[in-house]
């Protein structure tokens, strides 16, 4: 089996491409798809996606594995930070 695996990210994507069994499989490749900063976000996606179309042709993988992203947005400790400002 060949497995596409993916470390996603907007500037930075990783990948690697494995086959064989769990136990020894061998790698075929692996790179960053690096994006520069200078591009407005919804063309670094696109560019991502376009990369990852080329790999997937090149690769032909039988399954893709996604590393789950986490997010987390500190609103409420920044918005306690702005009130605090305020008073002062």
């Amino acid at each position: 089996m060949r497995v596409l695996a993916i470390d996603p990210a907007v500037r930075n994507t990783g990948y690697a491409v494995l086959e064989g069994e769990a136990r020894s499989p061998v790698v075929l490749g692996y790179d960053v798809i690096s994006i520069p900063k200078s591009l407005p976000q919804s063309a670094a996606l696109a560019a991502v996606r376009s990369h990852l179309a080329n790999i997937i042709a090149k690769f032909q993988p039988d399954e893709v594995a996604v590393r789950a992203s986490f997010m987390c947005n500190r609103i409420r400790p920044r918005s306690r930070w702005v009130r605090r400002a305020r008073r002062h």
